[in-house]
């Protein structure tokens, strides 16, 4: 820093404001990314290409704090190191760099060309972000920043917030982006506010009697929307506001199902307070216990059981969350709801048990967890398949191995009278059908 204080003014302000981008920013920001955020002029109707500086310069006056990640295009600090230096050290020249790029991103995003004031299509949305390469970092993100400076009851906020036809498509690429590839528009005040978890500016919003259970387009309401995105305080204040709690999306899913697909435990025990219902389903019969065991998500899974959710529930396909965490190769889930006493003989598609998953998804570590329950090692699929004669199928020796110490029945046939042995030979897994013939396969 004190070779960044030894340049020229221009030259120092210039490394204050890169420095400030990319310590700030939720990730590494690209070249063009960057340029334009540097470029940007506070209100401003549209971007100046004069403004765009020379990003060689831009890196050299950082005097070595930062470098270009060739194979990325990514800009970054130096070191780790680097950004725990700048957090100890400058936390109010950090609260200034994520004032400048509120402003900045606001700017941006009220440029113009921007200025549809109606929902594109999905080529035409794609578009107008690649086209533009600040764009969707500022309207992802732009959030996250006002919260950090504080900036939440600003008029430029407030102003951005209200402004329909400015945040039109800043709204429709959060739906596209965080609702996987949906398409549409209708966000209104409050959802936004939601989204980007703006508690502050919500309260104003709700002072000015904006309603507090408005739908989207996938009919997401404020609440859900804070919901999926972790924001707990956003969630408990729309709560106060008389939000419905147990409100369900295009999806089916609740506030509570968002969270727990998530992984956002503070979230779940909270919406759990507010009596939420524990076993409402989604459309494909899920309950947020089962949503929760999909992903991986542990301290959920947990809160749901504190919460007294049913372990056996089944959705639409006959999954439990048992069978859904072991399909997905989840071992510290699948681990706690065994532990909870999930039933091991449970069958889901193809009458396939926990181990018969796992053994079809060749995942070891899995089938010796659910060997330590000791269950049924020769439950049959609808094929009449074995754990035993389904790993000799996909040549798995190392399961075959541990079925055998576990002395399962090697002479076996499923449906077409076809043993391991045969299985194997057939499939051409020599290893396998020569440790199947060393234990006396027929």
């Amino acid at each position: 820093m004190e070779r960044i204080r030894g340049q020229a003014p221009e030259h120092q302000k210039l490394a204050n404001r890169v420095l400030s981008w990319i310590a700030c920013a939720t990730r590494s920001l690209t070249l063009s990314e960057l340029q334009e955020g540097l470029a940007v002029e506070f209100s401003a109707p549209q971007l100046d290409d004069d403004n765009m500086p020379d990003i060689g310069q831009a890196v050299s006056v950082c005097a070595g704090l930062v470098i270009v990640d060739e194979r990325s295009d990514a800009v970054r600090l130096v070191h780790y190191t680097t950004q725990e230096y700048f957090e100890r050290t400058y936390e109010e020249w950090l609260l200034q760099g994520h004032s400048n790029i509120t402003k900045a991103c606001l700017t941006y995003l009220s440029f113009q060309e921007f200025d549809y004031g109606h929902w594109l299509t999905s080529l035409r949305l794609i578009t107008t972000t690649f086209s533009n390469p600040l764009y969707e970092y500022a309207a992802l993100n732009w959030g996250y920043h006002a919260r950090k400076a504080g900036m939440e009851e600003d008029n430029l906020v407030l102003d951005f917030i209200h402004n329909a036809s400015k945040f039109s498509i800043c709204g429709q690429l959060l739906l596209h982006i965080k609702l996987g590839g949906g398409i549409g528009n209708d966000m209104e005040s409050m959802h936004l506010a939601a989204c980007l978890g703006l508690s502050k500016s919500m309260s104003i919003l709700l002072k000015q009697s904006h309603g507090v259970d408005p739908r989207d387009s996938f009919y997401m309401t404020p609440l859900l929307w804070a919901a999926m995105q972790g924001h707990e305080a956003t969630v408990e204040l729309l709560l106060e506001n008389g939000a419905d709690v147990n409100s369900a999306d295009a999806w089916g899913m609740t506030s509570l199902s968002r969270a727990a697909e998530r992984g956002h435990d503070a979230v779940v025990k909270l919406l759990l307070e507010w009596n939420a219902d524990i076993e409402e389903k989604t459309r494909r019969g899920d309950t947020p216990l089962s949503v929760a065991a999909r992903y991986g998500h542990e301290a959920v899974v947990r809160a749901l059981l504190g919460g007294n959710a049913i372990i056996e529930a089944r959705n639409k396909y006959g999954y439990t969350a048992l069978l859904l965490a072991v399909q997905n190769g989840h071992e510290a889930v699948v681990s706690l709801l065994l532990e909870k006493g999930a039933n091991t003989e449970i069958k889901g598609y193809l009458d396939r048990t926990p181990l018969l998953i796992a053994v079809e998804n060749r995942d070891d570590a899995m089938v010796r967890l659910l060997l330590s329950k000791n269950p049924n090692i020769e439950a049959r699929d609808s094929k009449g398949l074995t754990p035993l004669s389904l790993a000799a199928w996909g040549g798995d020796e190392t399961v075959v191995r541990r079925l055998l110490e576990r002395n399962a029945n090697i002479n076996s046939k499923c449906g077409r009278c076809f043993t391991a042995f045969y299985l194997a030979a057939k499939g051409g897994h020599k290893a396998v059908a020569d440790l199947l013939k060393e234990a006396r396969a027929l």
